[in-house]
């Protein structure tokens, strides 16, 4: 899925290869983001995942949503990264702003609730994507069964590992149990290999 820029997701060739991956049964998709060519017009001199790859991310899940895209190939599951960029911010913005605007051209409307079980039927990654803020807006845009812990690595350095575990532990918003399931429960139901593998690695 890399280098597959948002704005491409609903073109013909990208629809085949969304029709080939429904084929494939119980498939789960990982979606990073790239920096956007559009970007580089308003290059602030950082480094891209500091603040674009949260734009893309944006970019990736509106479009799919709006689309239809991802009602359309419904059986996938998609993994995105990095908590659902800047939606969980602007979720109310776009339910509010698609009934001014529309969706974009030939497409049909959606209303509020389809927006927001769109958004919800996608799994989330947290990496870098812990704080309280953060957190809350995701709890309340998806089921916990959708939310599954990230770190980057081996991209991001060792010392970011130990705060974003000590920020879910700190969360009032997550039991115990909950923790747990973010931290490796919601990952081997999406990948059983990863469950396999992780019971062998404990039994040795």
């Amino acid at each position: 899925m890399n280098n597959w820029p948002a704005s491409s997701q609903n073109i013909p060739r990208a629809s085949e290869r969304w029709r080939r991956y429904q084929r494939w049964r119980g498939v789960t998709l990982f979606v990073h983001p790239v920096a956007a060519k559009a970007s580089r017009s308003v290059d602030l001199g950082i480094d891209v995942s500091i603040l674009e790859f949260m734009f893309d991310t944006t970019r990736m899940l509106t479009n799919m949503i709006f689309s239809g895209t991802k009602n359309r190939f419904a059986k996938i599951k998609i993994i995105s990264t990095h908590g659902a960029g800047t939606i969980p911010y602007l979720m109310t913005r776009i339910e509010t702003l698609e009934k001014v605007f529309g969706p974009g051209k030939d497409r049909a409307h959606l209303s509020p609730a389809g927006i927001r079980e769109g958004l919800a039927s996608f799994y989330y990654d947290l990496t870098a994507a812990t704080s309280p803020t953060q957190l809350f807006g995701l709890q309340q845009m998806v089921p916990l069964s959708h939310l599954v812990m990230g770190f980057d690595n081996p991209f991001m350095p060792g010392w970011t590992f130990p705060p974003a575990i000590q920020d879910m532990q700190r969360w009032k918003g997550f039991s115990d149990t909950d923790v747990s399931s973010i931290g490796h429960q919601n990952a081997e139901a999406l990948y059983p290999a990863l469950a396999g593998r992780r019971q062998r690695s404990k039994a040795a």
